[in-house]
């Protein structure tokens, strides 16, 4: 994945035609269960790279109807996985909307992984906000 290589990472998020094609691909109804994957990996790594959230905030509207609507299980981690990046490197997101979706996710997702995921970004939101 090119995305691992933060310097790489950091060209990708300066490209904002390459992040439109993430938000298309996300919602396309036409993408294949692999290149949503793809996407979402693609965007969790994005995410970890210094400086990217202002860039990438956007797509905290886009993820938790992921996470709500997806059926593959994949999906919904990976996504999952990226808002948690995305949180703990800053992005801003709106207690309002984060805090009921996170418990919904831990509470009434049936994966483990993406429940972890939900708790982990919990924790990064309250480390931001002491």
């Amino acid at each position: 994945n090119l995305a691992m290589s933060e310097a790489i990472a950091k060209d990708m998020v300066r490209d904002e035609g390459l992040i439109a094609s993430f938000s298309r691909w996300l919602v396309h109804d036409e993408a294949t269960l692999k290149t949503k994957r793809n996407a979402l990996s693609a965007l969790g790594n994005l995410a970890r790279c210094c400086g990217s959230s202002r860039k990438l905030d956007h797509f905290l509207f886009l993820l938790p109807s992921i996470v709500r609507q997806e059926e593959d299980v994949d999906c919904r981690r990976r996504a999952m996985r990226t808002i948690r990046h995305l949180v703990a490197e800053g992005c801003e997101w709106n207690e309002d909307d984060m805090i009921p979706f996170l418990l919904d996710v831990v509470q009434q997702e049936p994966d483990r992984d993406t429940k972890i995921q939900a708790l982990e970004t919990m924790r990064h939101m309250k480390g931001d906000s002491q």
